[in-house]
Order: C-alpha cells, then structure tokens, then sequence
C-alpha cells in the first residue's frame, strides 16, 4: 500500500514479531475467501486481533520502499498469511521476517538486513510465482528493509527482521543453554498449510500464532539439537487445487520435511495422496481431515476425526443427564461435516441420549428459526451444532426466540474464537487438548511463550492444538542428525509412546507405517463463562 497513517504504521511496528515465515500466497480465482480489499486490510491493521494473524503486520508499499524507514524491531514479527492484494491475487505483503535464503535453500541465511533482488510491485499473479516472503529462524537483530515485490515466477516483497534469539549480526540461531552449540547446523524447515483467511480464518489462523512462537522461543534456546528451525506458512484459502499446489512448492521448492499443524478443514484432502507417496509427514490438524487419521505419514496430536465429534456427545454427557433428547443442526459448507451428521445417532446412543433432530443448515444464514423450530418440536433438551461460533450465536438467538433455551456444545476448534460478549455464554466445548486454566504448568508454558513473542494472542482451544503439534514436533527432532530429513521425523514420531504432552493432549502412540493410535479417546469440557472472562474448565474425560 502506497499509503498508510502514522499511527497505523507505529501499531505494525509494535506488533512485529520475528519468527521465519514464508507467506507463499497465490492468485487463484475459485479461491474461497481470500480476496480481501485494501480497505479491509486496512481497517484490520488498526485493530487488535487475537483470533486471526493480524493483516496488519506484513503490509508494505507498492512501490516496495520500507514502511516508515528502517529500523530495528525489539521483537520477531508475525506476519498475516491470509492477507492478499486489492486487486485479488496473492500479495506477499512484505511479510516480516528474518533475512531469506533463497528459496530451496536451506543450508544458510542471508545477512540480516539483506533484501531479496525482485522488481515489480508486491504482488504475484500465479502458483508458480507466490510474492512471498522467505527467512532463516535464526535470524539476526538487524534493520527491516523492502524490496519491490516479484514478478510471476519469482518471490518478492521480502522484509528482514531480527529473528528469535540469533547473535547480532550472524543470522544464526542463538547458542543453547550452556553454549553446547558450536555453531549453527542446517536448518530444519517445517511448514503449515491451511485457511488462515476467509471463513474459517478466525478460528485456524490461532494455531499458526502459537507455532510462530514456539518457532521463536525454540531457536532462542539455540534450535532442535542445533538446528535452528524455519517455518513456512501458506495459505490456502480453502481451494484444494491451490493447497495441492502450495504444498509441492513447499516440498520440492522451499525444501519442507514435515507439515506441523496443518488447518485445512476445507483444502487438506487435495494433497493426501502426494504427501503419502513422498513421506513427508504431517503432524497435527484442526479435527477435520479424516485422511490424516488414517494414513500412515498422519500424526494426530489429538482425538481428532470422529472422535472429536464422539467427544461432543461425550462432554454433553457431563452437562445433562442421560436418556434425555438431543438435536444435531450442523453446517454443510466444510466437507468434514457429513462426518457430523453421519455419526451423531451412533455417537448420542454412545453416551446414553437419544438423538431427536439431525438437521444440516449453512454457517452463512443470518437466522435458523426453521431447524429451532423442529428441534424444539421433537422435544430436544440439548443442541449439539457443528459450526463455528458467529453461526452457532445466531442458531443460539433464534432458538431461544422460539422458546428453546438449552445447553450447547460443540467440538473446541469450531468455537475457538469465541470470546466473552460475544454471546456464546453457556456454551461448552469438547476440546481435543487442554487450553484452560492458566494454571495448568503446561498451559502456563504456553501462553508464556505466546505473551513474549505474539503479545496480545488470546488462549484458544485452537491456539492449543497448534501449541501441542509444536511440541510434538519438538520430540521427534530432539535428536536431528545433521542432515535434517522427513525420514529423521518419522523415526522420532514412532519412539513416542503413551506421552500426553504434560497432560495437554491425550497419551499419543504412533507406530511405524501405521495408522495413529487413537485410543483412549480424550476431550477437554470448557465452557464458555463471560463473568470469569472466557473459556473456563480443569479436567479431561477419557473413555
């Protein structure tokens, strides 16, 4: 943008946070929702965003000059993946991140400060050619400079910041504790690709923060085993040719090994089957790719698939009594959905209710009086939705108008942008890992780490489930050799037995060439308490 208020500009800067992060972002014209105009990322820039990654923080003009001259930012910068130009195709926006190497490059990172050669504005025009931002995790307190954006077929609009804990001036990761690292070994590239714009951006984009700040807060400990680690964020935009694409560049392009927390409930199936014939291995998604449940380079960190939607009706079971009535009204734009609507008489009958409605509406209708109505005909005392939470507070409001007030429930990532005031008092959840209380030792590391690298980023159910992929990750490449390999992580996700993540998650079993080990099945019970400030609960349900 060629323009940008003073105050705007100051609010970039305070929110820059440097993690290396690859925002590959490219025009696709059946997109879903990725097309946001220049005045939306505007007006998204002047406002706190603790459910989706700020728009705000990657902007940079069009004429690739830096935005308010160089300087040094205090902290790493997180960058919006789901931020696209004006005119509809892919921007790089200039995501903030540490100096690049050139992309497929993973041996070594560019002096910080460094910009990458490109002309033209910054903005791409195809799959070939992305306009985004690359750079090494490791990367040096340095000066943030522009370059003019690339031209199809090429990257562009690359901005530098310090990176997460590098030495001044070296562009390498940090020593670890006790200066054991003699110096940097190859970087570790993962990468994330989902919808982290549009309609499920809200609730997905929070997991991408809190491994943007793992990233950070790894390679300010001197990386995994020496390795400073890179992440490459794409967004999807819930396309599935366009996430086909996005990740074999992220694979034969940028040099990927692994996929950690991918959320791509409308995109992800696209890329099963090259994913599988490449070994590449994924670990941790929102819930709803049931391929990544079952396929053997799938490492779900969570009761994930159907039994996310079991746990629904099993949380529910801690809410009402048993025998009583229950409607399922679910959404039909997410293809995970007929997983809802086919499983809820089978999975209410599980917990001991009987299921009186089961009823598919779309997530964009301003009311549900309709499907209220035949759910209170049939006597329901309980709603158990799949949808997310601006649909379910409209589907709460018309029910209620129609004299049917009774308790809710969905799965965690499907409310997990929830706030209070938001009207989802007395909602509950059924979240796969544990976000709440922030007492909990391995809830208070989390959102430790979130408050020094992404201040501002709320606690979310969804935000967790990024946070436990990370760390998961971190298990399986503790013992990177020094060529990092997808085969090195494979190996170490099939050494992990019985580990719940300090009692975050459920106890995760993966087994070699096999399918995860998805029992005992696990939920979380959260509920929704605007007076107590949010999300409030302290036990796990285990079958």
């Amino acid at each position: 943008m060629a323009s940008m208020t003073t105050s705007t500009t100051r609010n970039l800067r305070r929110r820059a946070v440097g993690v290396v992060l690859l925002a590959g972002i490219t025009a696709g014209a059946g997109a879903c929702g990725n097309r946001l105009s220049e005045d939306r990322l505007m007006a998204a820039a002047g406002r706190d965003n603790t459910a989706g990654i700020d728009p705000g923080s990657q902007q940079v003009p069009g004429d690739g000059s830096s935005v308010g001259g160089p300087e040094t930012f205090a902290s790493p910068a997180v960058a919006d993946p789901g931020s696209t130009g004006a005119d509809g195709a892919g921007a790089s926006s200039g995501a903030a991140t540490p100096a690049a190497a050139p992309a497929g490059n993973t041996g070594s990172a560019s002096a910080p400060g460094a910009a990458q050669a490109g002309s033209g504005s910054a903005r791409s025009a195809n799959a070939g050619g992305t306009g985004a931002s690359t750079g090494s995790a490791g990367g040096a307190a340095g000066k943030r400079a522009a370059s003019p954006g690339g031209a199809s077929g090429g990257t562009g609009g690359t901005k530098t910041v310090p990176g997460a804990g590098g030495a001044p001036g070296s562009g390498q990761a940090a020593p670890a504790a006790g200066g054991s690292c003699s110096g940097a070994k190859a970087p570790i590239v993962i990468g994330s690709v989902g919808e982290y714009s549009g309609l499920l951006g809200p609730i997905l984009a929070p997991g991408v923060k809190s491994l943007q700040a793992w990233v950070a807060a790894t390679n300010a400990k001197g990386g995994l085993n020496c390795h400073p680690v890179k992440l490459v964020v794409y967004d999807a935009g819930g396309d599935p040719a366009r996430n086909q694409s996005l990740t074999q560049r992220a694979v034969e392009q940028d040099k990927v090994i692994a996929f950690v927390y991918n959320g791509a409930a409308l995109s992800g199936q696209a890329s099963a089957e090259y994913l599988k014939q490449r070994r590449i291995p994924v670990v941790g998604e929102e819930g709803a790719q049931p391929w990544v449940c079952y396929s053997p380079n799938g490492f779900p960190i969570m009761s994930s698939c159907d039994e996310g939607i079991q746990g629904i009706y099993q949380v529910l079971a801690q809410v009402i009594k048993p025998g009583n009535k229950v409607a399922a009204i679910t959404c039909n734009e997410v293809p995970f959905c007929t997983g809802y609507v086919n499983n809820a008489e089978k999975y209410a009958k599980e917990a001991g209710f009987k299921l009186v409605y089961n009823g598919s509406v779309s997530m964009t209708q301003p009311d549900y009086t309709s499907a209220c109505v035949q759910a209170k005909n049939a006597g329901a005392q309980a709603l158990a939705l799949g949808m997310v939470d601006s649909a379910a507070n409209r589907v709460k409001r018309s029910c209620k108008s129609v004299g049917l007030d009774v308790p809710f429930i969905s799965n965690g990532t499907a409310f997990s942008a929830a706030k209070p005031g938001d009207g989802m008092d007395g909602a509950w959840i059924a979240s796969g890992v544990r976000f709440t209380p922030p007492s909990h030792p391995a809830v208070a590391d989390w959102l430790a780490t979130l408050k020094q690298y992404v201040p501002g980023t709320g606690a979310t159910a969804n935000g967790g489930i990024g946070w436990v992929s990370a760390k998961v990750f971190e298990l399986a490449a503790k013992a990177m050799p020094d060529t990092p390999t997808s085969q090195a992580v494979l190996e170490g996700l099939w050494a992990i037995k019985g580990n719940d993540i300090g009692g975050m998650t459920r106890p995760l079993t993966y087994v070699k060439d096999q399918p995860a080990v998805q029992s005992p099945g696990c939920w979380f019970p959260a509920k929704m308490n605007d007076s107590k400030g949010g999300w409030t609960g302290d036990y796990r349900v285990c079958l």
